[in-house]
């Protein structure tokens, strides 16, 4: 988004004023939080839009993400009897 000697007014101002407020969004985005999204999306699980520490960096967020639900989560008794899938009902041919 620089600004060339071929651009008219208009777009000089436009070009300097949306740069600025991109500025002062960037400011307020939880990037950690973006990437770590980006990393679920099985589009760009690779993450190769990122420098290789910054991918471990990632990965490392979302382990840590990982097993912090895992602590979290309430323990299941050992006696806890699990169901049994529904049985078919016989069909009758005719």
């Amino acid at each position: 988004m620089e600004v060339t000697e071929d651009d008219p007014a208009y777009m000089i101002k436009f070009k300097g004023t949306f740069a600025a407020d991109m500025e002062g969004r960037k400011e307020k985005t939880n990037i950690t939080w973006l990437r770590v999204a980006t990393s679920l999306d099985p589009r760009f699980k690779d993450l190769k839009c990122l420098s290789k520490p910054e991918r471990v960096e990632v990965w490392g967020t979302v382990c840590a993400l990982l097993q912090e639900m895992e602590r979290k989560r309430p323990a299941q008794p050992d006696n806890q009897v699990t169901p049994e899938p529904p049985t078919k009902k016989p069909t009758i041919l005719y």
